[in-house]
């Protein structure tokens, strides 16, 4: 949850709001459900392809802390 909002403030880190998203949403699979409030925030504030990005991002994260490969990238 800490990386998704170092992202979206760009704390230490340009901004970013997929990364932002992608790593809150990772967190919220882990079980840390305050982090959707972070989630929700760095969602609101993207557009509907960045949204596509952010959780294609979120299952290659959450794919490697899992060390199962992740899914294929749509083109």
């Amino acid at each position: 949850m800490l990386l998704g909002q170092m992202y979206r403030f760009g704390l230490g880190t340009s901004v970013d709001s997929i990364e932002s998203y992608a790593w809150s949403e990772v967190a919220v699979i882990e079980g840390l459900g305050f982090a959707k409030v972070e989630r929700e925030a760095a969602f609101a504030s993207m557009s509907p392809g960045d949204r596509d990005k952010g959780a294609a991002r979120a299952s290659v994260i959450s794919a490697e802390i899992q060390k199962k490969p992740a899914p294929p990238k749509k083109t």
